[in-house]
């Protein structure tokens, strides 16, 4: 049984608030499994008044000498069962790599509708999902927004 899974999402604005429906997916897929979300400073109250984490891990993005920035990332990334990369960019990669994680759901093993140019961001990350078996029942109502975000 997963019992602790990590959620990358580190920005930007709109592909954010367009994964927060994903993100909820994959929580009622894995249904009282422990959720950490990691994203960056900038976005980590959103994460957090969305409700949708148990945690939120606010990192920098790390440039490629920044040594201490991927160890925190590393750190970040272990001791979840499952990850699942919605962000799927150079530096998730670089992550999956160094962390040795061995469940991990993303671009960096495989999972990589986004290959696929004509298609939206949020529809390769709802394909790579369904390729999990996570199924992914539409966008987030955002209703959690009604107020200001501090």
């Amino acid at each position: 049984m997963v019992k602790s899974i990590l959620i990358i999402k580190l920005g930007a604005l709109g592909d954010l608030v367009q994964s927060f429906g994903l993100m909820r997916a994959i929580a009622a897929h894995h249904d009282g499994a422990r959720i950490t979300v990691m994203t960056t400073p900038p976005f980590a109250a959103m994460v957090e008044q969305s409700g949708i984490a148990d945690t939120v891990i606010a990192l920098p993005r790390p440039q490629f000498w920044q040594w201490g920035v991927w160890r925190d990332w590393v750190r970040a990334a272990r001791g979840h069962d499952i990850v699942y990369d919605l962000q799927n960019n150079d530096r998730t990669e670089i992550l999956y790599r160094l962390s040795g994680h061995k469940n991990w759901v993303g671009k960096a093993t495989g999972y990589d509708a986004q290959n696929d140019k004509n298609i939206h961001m949020y529809e390769a990350h709802r394909r790579n999902l369904a390729r999990a078996g996570v199924a992914v029942f539409g966008h987030d109502t955002l209703s959690w927004m009604g107020e200001a975000i501090e």
